[in-house]
């Protein structure tokens, strides 16, 4: 439908989503076996989820961050 004036389109991009928001999807979209290693020690942890974060890449984790509605 046209108003005769434009409708603004939510930008919902990684630059705008509160840090909190992309830690939640990207520990949601953990494997398993991450997951279960959750009692290691912390370094053990964020050493492997640093390592699949990097296995993945940047374009599949930009991917799992964005929003639904874009």
């Amino acid at each position: 439908m046209e108003y005769g004036y434009g409708m603004p389109k939510i930008n919902h991009r990684l630059e705008g989503v509160h840090a909190f928001y992309v830690a939640h999807i990207l520990h949601r979209n953990l494997p398993q076996e991450i997951l279960q290693a959750e009692g290691d020690s912390i370094a053990m942890y964020k050493r492997r989820v640093n390592q699949w974060l990097m296995q993945i890449g940047p374009e599949a984790a930009e991917v799992m961050t964005q929003s639904p509605y874009s």
